[in-house]
């Protein structure tokens, strides 16, 4: 005991304690921590018990929450992947575990569904928009077969990324909005924009007569989708035309497609309507819009812009561009409108941009071909041409208010 009582370091020595003395206060001190080890072991057992036990806070994870996380993952893998998705909310028909495993048998592994409420679902489809249409119908007949759901109770919603929304929020409510608007026998929707008719017929009360106004939404009702076509030329209207663009446009984006933007301007239309009147003006520039419509193949998206131009969106290579372009300056040119007994002719210039060598989106894509026709008119250039940086860069536009939504 002397030799270890030696041993020991000085500070330890310095205590003055016996040694017996310092292994009872070791003790103690262990003793100490293990029981406040076990209280507080025991009290955090108390509060999980109690969380567990208690509703949840309303910050809490919800069935909506979930989807608006899968639809942030599905958003950052589209960015770098370049795939389509289709986003779908609506009744199913029925509920229960039986409707949910079936659902997700059917449903491949980098999908997703999940049941918002009762009875209410949301489903999150990687597939073109080609596809949605069998899809949908595949997982209708599935489910009536071997789910037991009701087929009057299916009704679905459908959104798809990117023409109907870039964000998750926006593609939720696009697909809410495609599911309070479903009418008739079809189970499933597809998105349509909200217009703007009031601003549409202030347009053409601007242009013609009462009387001509009246006349022509009855036309426009009776036929079918007159809230889209312009009446006078019969293509998209100008409050319609960005919206659907956008769309197609990402259509191509996304298969890697090549599209060209053709910015047409009507050209002496000023002189026409000074000379010959309002009624000339509008004959003649329905007679070109004709042409247009005849002379390119029924999938390129033909729209009025502004009041004596038109955009064309062209599904072509740049090999292919300027024999198209050609091709619908020459048949302008050579058309005549009879009027009145008079035979009115005019041409079109014509500026040309291509994605993706002049711009990635639709706003980029129109900025410069816009820049064409501008440099064209002022240089007395009659035709068509291709967007040049060296040309046609340093050239002033202002762009139109009818095409502000090309910044999206």
């Amino acid at each position: 005991m002397e030799k270890l009582m030696i041993e020991m370091n000085a500070p330890l020595l310095a205590i003055q304690f016996p040694l017996d003395s310092l292994v009872g206060f070791l003790g103690a001190a262990l003793l100490a921590f293990v029981l406040i080890t076990l209280v507080a072991s025991y009290l955090r057992f108390q509060d999980v018990l109690r969380l567990s036990e208690e509703p949840a806070e309303k910050d809490a994870l919800t069935p909506l929450s979930l989807l608006q996380i899968k639809l942030a993952h599905f958003l950052t893998e589209s960015g770098r992947e370049k795939y389509a998705f289709c986003v779908v909310k609506g009744y199913l028909g029925g509920r229960g575990a039986s409707v949910d495993a079936r659902l997700r048998e059917l449903l491949r592994a980098d999908d997703y569904a999940v049941e918002l409420e009762e009875g209410l679902y949301g489903l999150v489809i990687r597939c073109d928009r080609e596809d949605v249409e069998p899809i949908l119908i595949r997982l209708r007949d599935q489910l009536l077969r071997e789910a037991g759901v009701v087929s009057t109770g299916l009704r679905l919603g459908v959104a798809m990324f990117p023409e109907d929304g870039a964000t998750g929020r926006a593609l939720l409510a696009s697909a809410d909005s495609a599911l309070s608007g479903l009418e008739g026998e079809g189970f499933f929707g597809w998105y349509v924009p909200e217009l703007d008719e009031e601003e549409g017929e202030g347009e053409e009360d601007s242009r013609l007569d009462d009387a001509d106004d009246a006349d022509e939404e009855e036309e426009d009702e009776g036929a079918g989708g007159g809230r889209l076509l312009d009446p006078l030329t019969g293509v998209l209207r100008d409050k319609v035309l960005s919206t659907y663009m956008h769309r197609r446009l990402n259509e191509f984006r996304l298969k890697k497609h090549p599209v060209a933007l053709f910015c047409v301007g009507v050209d002496n239309m000023d002189q026409i309507q000074r000379f010959h009147g309002e009624a000339a003006h509008d004959a003649l520039l329905a007679e070109v819009s004709q042409q247009l419509q005849l002379n390119l193949r029924s999938g390129d998206m033909i729209g009025r812009h502004e009041e004596r131009g038109f955009l064309v969106l062209v599904g072509c290579g740049v090999e292919y561009m300027e024999a198209v372009a050609q091709r619908v300056c020459g048949a302008v040119q050579q058309a005549i409108c009879r009027f009145e007994g008079k035979r009115l002719r005019t041409t079109v210039t014509v500026g040309i941009s291509h994605y993706p060598a002049h711009g990635k989106n639709l706003h980029q894509l129109y900025v410069k071909g816009d820049k064409v026709v501008s440099y064209c008119r002022e240089n007395d250039i009659r035709g068509y041409a291709v967007y040049a940086e060296q040309l046609h860069g340093r050239q002033k536009v202002l762009p139109a208010a009818s095409i502000k939504a090309t910044r999206r």
